[in-house]
């Protein structure tokens, strides 16, 4: 059986998807990225097949693919992070519904009746600017201006020192940061969003899981995983409430 054969298989096998969640500024209930990976990983993986996620830089997007044990692989595109306000905590929520959604869209899931990714988005207009029917909000702001990326990341460190993190924790979970131009520091804003030790041990963290957790979030053995591939599987994990 071709992997076209198998998708067509599992579509037709996969569960209504469970809206588990509510938008805290429509009220409209809708699926979050564990309620969406929980709908189809089982059943890819029971046809053979495994989902594969990962994170693009230059612009920063997500990547959804499928892949079968013979080498077949379809690739169904990226789905651009919008980080609206620039800083780290918008790119963390825009890069979570950016996961949601491709992967939703990916399999034609039905997810949510409303766009959820405010967070990561210029805010909607407020109840009075509609009574008055004020003209349609501007396009989304353009790239943050220079300085913006270090700007971010040396707030992040500044943030951890107060906390009691120590200098050489923070170059183990970042590296040197003298040198670095604009584009070095913004190369960094993925792992502001890792705990401290995911950036330098993923594959022993992978390794200590069940086997299961392994298969469920990496398209090949941990040995012959790269070291993105491991951090991306173990975001993942975390993102669907797998792990802690």
């Amino acid at each position: 059986m071709n992997i076209y054969a198998k998708l067509l298989k599992a579509q037709r096998e996969f569960p209504p998807v469970v809206k588990n969640a509510v938008n805290p500024h429509l009220r409209n209930k809708y699926a979050d990225l564990g309620a969406v990976l929980d709908c189809v990983i089982p059943t890819l993986n029971a046809n053979g097949l495994a989902l594969v996620v990962s994170i693009h830089q230059e612009p920063l997007s997500v990547h959804v693919s499928v892949h079968d044990e013979e080498g077949g692989v379809i690739d169904f595109g990226a789905v651009p992070v919008i980080n609206g306000k620039g800083t780290a905590q918008d790119m963390g929520s825009g890069l979570t519904y950016a996961r949601r959604y491709a992967i939703a869209t990916a399999f034609n899931l039905f997810a949510d009746d409303d766009d959820d990714g405010n967070g990561a988005s210029t805010p909607p207009k407020s109840p009075k600017a509609k009574q008055v029917e004020a003209p349609p909000l501007p396009p989304p702001a353009p790239p943050p201006p220079q300085e913006t990326h270090k700007k971010v990341v040396m707030a992040w460190v500044n943030a951890k020192l107060k906390e009691g993190i120590s200098k050489d924790q923070l170059k183990a979970h970042l590296g040197s940061l003298e040198g670095l131009d604009e584009q070095g520091f913004k190369a960094l804003l993925p792992r502001l969003q890792m705990p401290l030790a995911v950036a330098k041990t993923a594959r022993e963290q992978l390794k200590a899981l069940p086997p299961e957790l392994q298969a469920y979030a990496l398209p090949c053995p941990i040995d012959d995983a790269s070291d993105s591939e491991c951090e991306t599987a173990l975001l993942m994990l975390k993102g669907a409430g797998k792990i802690q």
